[in-house]
């Protein structure tokens, strides 16, 4: 009796250690501006998925094409891929580690750089091409709230912050009906990390703003990156809203 207790013990503190020694199952996602039409602004919104493990990930590329006169979303697949640690190789020194990679090119992916052209649209070019230029962006994201954008040129954007907070979740709505349910440990689901969250002003932050400016055709566009965490587990999800035309309260001489 003694000794299956003592293993009943030792299995429940190997669990318990084997707990520790995992990270908690994490989503992060990314937007970066892809491109631009007179119509478009097209963002790459990249997921990366820990799987719950040190071993493994998973990272998804997803185009965005935003309508730049109403903000509105459409959400489409590029590319999968899976890493593993490939255990089976001696690391050649410390820190290194090897990968097994996967990539899935899933049977409903478009070609962003074909979708782009189809809208005799423009690969962004930040910097010196002058695409687009940081702007400063005031304000809070709490209800009643404002935030505004305005350029020396004369170009502004006002609105109510909350609502840029309240489509946040929509947004991950929407990835999660898109992902895959990639294999992990633990009794999660991709929907369970994503789908159905509702953040506050409190859960996110302003973390900068950019506009297009006319070079890109037509009036100017305004986006602003919004920095949401999910409490609980720390997930991250870094997005750019394009600001509806609506919000632009002034236009340059």
């Amino acid at each position: 009796m003694k000794w299956h207790l003592a293993l009943g013990l030792a299995i429940l503190q190997a669990g318990t250690d084997a707990a520790r020694a995992t990270p908690p199952d994490i989503i992060d996602l990314r937007d970066e501006i892809f491109g631009f039409s007179e119509q478009s602004i097209f963002l790459l919104r990249s997921t990366w998925d820990n799987l719950g493990v040190y071993s493994s990930e998973q990272r998804e590329v997803f185009l965005v094409v935003v309508d730049r006169q109403s903000g509105a979303e459409s959400l489409a697949p590029v590319y999968q891929v899976r890493r593993d640690e490939d255990q089976a190789r001696e690391a050649s020194g410390p820190g290194t580690t090897w990968w097994m990679t996967r990539a899935v090119v899933p049977a409903e992916a478009v070609n962003p750089w074909q979708v782009l052209a189809e809208a005799r649209g423009v690969p962004y070019g930040a910097g010196g091409q002058g695409d687009s230029g940081p702007a400063p962006v005031e304000g809070s994201l709490a209800p009643g709230g404002e935030i505004h954008i305005g350029l020396e040129t004369g170009w502004s954007w006002r609105g109510e912050g909350a609502v840029l907070v309240a489509g946040i979740g929509s947004r991950l709505d929407g990835i999660a009906a898109a992902l895959g349910e990639p294999q992990r440990i633990a009794p999660v689901t991709v929907r369970d990390l994503l789908a159905g969250q509702v953040f506050t002003d409190q859960d996110c932050d302003i973390a900068g703003g950019q506009v297009l400016d006319r070079a890109a055709g037509g009036p100017p566009s305004a986006l602003v990156r919004i920095d949401c965490v999910e409490g609980e587990g720390g997930q991250l999800a870094s997005l750019l809203i394009v600001l509806p035309e609506a919000w632009r309260v002034a236009a340059a001489p």
